[in-house]
């Protein structure tokens, strides 16, 4: 039998009411504060915004400086058409990567807004935003700077020079303004195009910008060439070709049979592992993913991966079977090149290069170039 004590249900009761008034006393304040850092979050932003739309309302000028050093000027009522509304709104806790722009916003102050720009966001006064309309801000600074970059460059003179023959020679003034006007009527193309490697002989055009710096611009193909510009690695594509106009000034060499070299008149090329033993597995570039263009870069490039090894004196082991063999079809005739760890035979003889057996892999395996052979129809 349980006995109610009155006197002690009246001390829990009072200390229950006690706990109660304390749990409201102390939530109240924390409500108050809340809503006052909720409502002084919102004027700030309120004023964040405001800053940003009397900047744009009022802009005069956008330049952007690019990590290089290079100051181009891009179309400012294109900007204040894109983002008459202020796009930084999420902040990162910190920038995701180097800044490649340094965009400056000329309004009505005589001194620029700074943005800071790189591919995942924009920093402004020291706050970094990555959200998806700051990624769209740095996105458009880039496909800016690319359309007028070589509107706006000094192309007051230009060099020529073969990577694969190693040969460099100054254009006269006739292919400076025929290229030049090439070079700013081509279109960006944004992303990066499948076709990586330049086909042979690697051309490239070294451009003196006024005297200030040098601007190489790779030619990949006939016409798609590639700069440096940001950072990274953009692409054009021209209306007309430019290796027309390169080739009459420096025409391709003709290398001997013997030299590895040669092997740039390849049309075609099979691949045969015979890495795990009692195993051999016959590839071939793949015909559904690889267009002509892109199968020849590659050829091209597996040619200049051999063609930096050592000729060598060391006599041919012919009891160990090659790992790798590249078999280049040249007018219907196979030129195998037998590669080993560290060197390869071609033509009877022994060339050597440190690793070259798993250079040559990654063009084989890591981009999927190549298949499993297919029967012949």
């Amino acid at each position: 039998m349980r006995v109610w004590n009155g006197n002690k249900s009246l001390s829990i009761t009072l200390t229950l009411l006690f706990l109660a008034g304390c749990s409201i006393l102390s939530t109240e304040p924390t409500i108050i504060m809340e809503k006052a850092q909720d409502v002084a979050e919102s004027s700030s932003t309120d004023a964040w915004n405001q800053e940003w739309e009397t900047m744009i309302n009022n802009l005069k000028h956008v330049s952007v400086i690019t990590s290089e050093g290079w100051e181009v000027t891009i179309d400012h009522k294109r900007f204040v058409d894109a983002f008459p509304k202020n796009p930084l709104k999420a902040k990162s806790f910190s920038p995701s990567g180097a800044f490649n722009y340094t965009v400056l916003i000329w309004s009505s102050s005589n001194e620029p807004s700074v943005l800071l720009i790189n591919p995942k966001g924009v920093q402004w006064d020291n706050e970094y935003y990555g959200n998806e309309e700051a990624v769209v801000l740095a996105a458009l600074v880039r496909k800016a700077v690319s359309q007028s970059f070589f509107e706006q460059l000094n192309m007051d003179r230009m060099m020529l020079r073969s990577k694969d023959m190693d040969r460099t020679k100054r254009l006269p003034d006739n292919k400076l303004l025929q290229l030049s006007k090439l070079l700013r009527e081509a279109q960006y193309i944004s992303g990066k195009p499948r076709l990586i490697y330049p086909l042979y002989p690697s051309y490239s055009l070294e451009i003196d910008a006024g005297g200030k710096e040098i601007v190489a611009v790779d030619i990949l193909s006939p016409t798609l060439f590639s700069v440096a510009l940001g950072g990274e690695k953009l692409f054009f594509q021209s209306d007309e070709s430019l290796l027309a106009p390169l080739k009459d000034e420096m025409s391709t060499m003709d290398y001997a049979r013997q030299h590895p070299k040669y092997l740039f008149r390849a049309k075609d090329i099979g691949i045969v592992d015979q890495s795990i033993p009692y195993h051999m597995e016959s590839l071939q570039i793949n015909p559904d993913k690889v267009n002509r263009f892109e199968a020849k870069s590659l050829i091209h490039e597996l040619v200049r991966e051999i063609a930096k090894a050592e000729k060598t004196d060391r006599p041919i082991n012919n009891k160990v079977l090659p790992p790798l063999t590249l078999e280049f079809v040249l007018d219907e005739r196979v030129v195998p090149v037998y590669i080993y760890t560290d060197h390869y035979v071609y033509l009877d003889a022994v060339y050597a290069r440190q690793g070259i057996l798993n250079q040559i892999k990654k063009y084989v395996y890591e981009d999927e170039w190549f298949i499993k052979q297919r029967p012949k129809k």
